[in-house]
């Protein structure tokens, strides 16, 4: 049986617009507001991301400094007790919340009214895929069951997908960083701040508002290896064929912990566009030792 690992350069491939240039576009048009909170942004971790980069650096840009940031609103923000004002409880709170706030339109609100907008309508079908494979798609698109009629139960969208009939399925998106752990946040940031005087009036709500943040913007790995394992588990695979994914970004980890060592004798076909996705592919190849592969031109 084949499996087919999706990504982004798939639906490019069928003409839709859905890199994150035209993310960037569609909220610069829209929403222009968020894309300026979020351009201002000072606290990722790795700085910024221009507009021209492929998503998996957009989502590895995404990862928070949590620890800066709660740092300097404390500093900024510390209950004054020569101040009388019942907003001297709230200052760090306030403060953090203006500056996180824009994070859930950024991966949530505007990026499924994003997603709605994309057309998979005008879409034909350009591929001769085995419609009776197993698929795993990286993408938040339904072009797979749309454009080539492939049952959903043989679909696993690892991250979400936005399907208007199905909103549990838009709820579990998954758009930012596998460094931005809520759970592991809070525990750090308690650790650090939990003995002081005002951590339950004033600190805590601020610590709050940055797991919001690191909820709106994270990717649950853990729980994603075990959704993907339980998927394959009962299929004997023959071929791997990956079509439009990078396998080197922040998605290296889904290969080097399941795929690679499951599937590394059976054959890999993967589908390059351009020079630089041969040479990554290359790369892959390399670094894993796969010895029976097909590197093939969309």
């Amino acid at each position: 049986m084949n499996l087919y690992i999706i990504g982004n350069g798939f639906d490019l491939n069928h003409g839709l617009k859905t890199s994150y240039h035209h993310y960037r576009n569609f909220l610069r048009q829209k929403y222009p507001f968020v894309l300026n909170e979020f351009n201002n942004f000072q606290y990722f971790t790795y700085g910024g991301c221009s507009e021209d980069e492929l998503w998996t650096n957009l989502e590895i840009s995404l990862t928070l400094n949590y620890s800066d940031m709660l740092s300097n609103a404390i500093e900024n923000g510390y209950p004054d007790l020569n101040n009388e004002s019942d907003s001297r409880w709230y200052e760090i709170q306030y403060d953090l919340e203006n500056q996180t706030q824009f994070i859930s339109d950024f991966t949530r609100d505007c990026f499924y009214d994003w997603l709605s907008s994309i057309d998979t309508s005008m879409c034909f079908r350009r591929l001769n895929l085995n419609s009776n494979a197993l698929f795993i798609t990286f993408n938040y698109t339904n072009t797979l069951e749309y454009v080539y009629s492939i049952n959903p139960n043989r679909i696993l969208h690892i991250h979400g997908a936005w399907i208007s009939y199905e909103p549990l399925m838009t709820s579990s998106i998954q758009f930012g960083s596998i460094e931005n752990n809520p759970q592991n946040a809070e525990k750090d940031m308690e650790s650090q701040y939990s003995g002081d005087d005002f951590y339950n009036v004033s600190i805590r709500p601020g610590v709050d508002e940055i797991v919001g943040f690191c909820s709106a913007s994270a990717k649950n790995i853990k729980q994603n290896y075990t959704i993907m394992s339980e998927f394959i588990s009962s299929y004997q695979i023959d071929e791997i064929i990956i079509m439009g994914h990078s396998f080197l970004g922040i998605d290296a980890g889904y290969y080097n912990d399941i795929l690679i060592p499951r599937y590394h004798d059976c054959r890999w076909t993967i589908y390059v566009h351009t020079k630089d996705d041969c040479d990554n592919a290359k790369l892959f190849i390399s670094n894993y030792g796969i010895k029976n592969f097909t590197i093939r031109q969309w």
